[in-house]
């Protein structure tokens, strides 16, 4: 129960409220049975790539920079991403944060001295269970009549 206390709750808190919030528009957005599997292979991404170690990352990044032609192939692939990342700004803003809420609550579980195995097992719990809680809630209030479904552009 001392655990429990010790859990970082605002920045936990926050990584449920975003998760929960991409479900619901995730939910607003698209009208497929595919979703949840879209959901959920995000989220996997998400959390598997901040619990790589940055040596690994390090490693393979001065395999592929060897070459001075996947150096160009780089760095059009991020001059790419760039005009992409300015052209959907809105969605950009929206998987930023994402992706802040998910490295906030994974330093502070790291600053309380849990494994990275575990981190990934707390993290990842939260992420589907609030995404899921998300969907499941538009979900509910459009099948009540609450909310009308309207599809974002």
């Amino acid at each position: 129960m001392l655990r429990l206390r010790k859990l970082p709750w605002a920045s936990l808190s926050m990584l449920v409220l975003t998760y929960s919030a991409f479900g619901w528009l995730m939910s607003a957005s698209i009208n497929s049975p595919w979703l949840p599997v879209f959901g959920a292979v995000c989220i996997v991404i998400v959390m598997a790539a901040f619990t790589l170690p940055i040596k690994k990352i390090e490693k393979y990044l001065d395999i592929w920079f060897q070459s001075k032609s996947r150096s160009m192939i780089t760095m059009l692939l991020g001059v790419f991403s760039v005009v992409i990342v300015i052209s959907a700004l809105e969605i950009s803003a929206r998987v930023l944060v994402i992706v802040a809420a998910s490295l906030l609550a994974r330093i502070d579980l790291i600053s309380q001295g849990i494994s990275k195995g575990k981190i990934f097992l707390i993290l990842s719990f939260l992420a589907f269970s609030s995404y899921i809680l998300g969907v499941v809630v538009h979900e509910q209030l459009v099948m009540s009549g609450i909310l009308q479904r309207s599809f974002l552009r």
